[in-house]
């Protein structure tokens, strides 16, 4: 979630390598093979079985949805975001996420329900399916949870969200923490609702952002 970042930027827009880094990094370059640097112990400190699970876990994304990859994207910006106290911005990155895979579930949820009732005479017209397109999200939520696709928990979590959400977006009103944590809830359960993928994003607050 936070790796550090070796090139930097001074104020005028050059660019440069942190002393401390560089002479790592030399190190790292001009040691014989096998030599275990300090550079290395900085950047190889992942078990390997956790780096072929997060390559299973990518492949199963990219074999979901469209929109899965991204989504699992913006869930993991949004922890970061969250992390630094910025928590309108991890609202919005989380509460996007969250948008574009509940309207996944609901395309499911539509062309299902359109193979079940057109036996019984329902025209699935283009001018219906428009109509479909553009039902609003809370009432899309309502609807799902009614079918029990979704539980009460998501559905609260969702609602909370998109409260701050809209009172930010209209009114620019203050994110609390919960209702960022409520929004990347609900998008990493609509994650795994819609591809099976669990991502658990770590919501920690750095002890730079107390407030002094």
């Amino acid at each position: 979630m936070d790796v550090e970042t070796l090139v930097h930027v001074r104020e005028d827009d050059s660019v440069y390598i942190p002393e401390a880094i560089l002479r790592d990094v030399l190190e790292f370059a001009t040691s014989p093979p096998n030599t275990n640097t300090r550079f290395q112990r900085s950047l190889f400190n992942v078990p390997l079985e956790m780096v072929d699970r997060s390559f299973d876990m990518f492949e199963q994304l990219l074999s979901g949805p469209p929109v899965a990859a991204r989504s699992a994207h913006l869930v993991l910006l949004a922890a970061d975001h969250y992390h630094r106290w910025r928590f309108d911005q991890a609202l919005i990155a989380a509460w996007t996420a969250a948008e574009a895979l509940l309207a996944v579930l609901w395309g499911r949820y539509i062309e299902q329900s359109i193979v079940t009732q057109t036996p019984n005479g329902y025209v699935a017209s283009t001018t219906r399916r428009d109509r479909l397109d553009r039902v609003p999200t809370a009432t899309v939520a309502e609807v799902l949870a009614l079918a029990g696709i979704i539980d009460q928990l998501l559905f609260d979590e969702l609602a909370r969200g998109r409260s701050a959400r809209n009172k930010w977006i209209h009114g620019l009103a203050p994110v609390a923490h919960d209702s960022a944590s409520s929004a990347v809830g609900s998008a990493e359960r609509l994650l795994e609702l819609t591809t099976n993928v669990q991502v658990a994003a770590p919501l920690m607050l750095s002890s730079a952002g107390l407030p002094d």
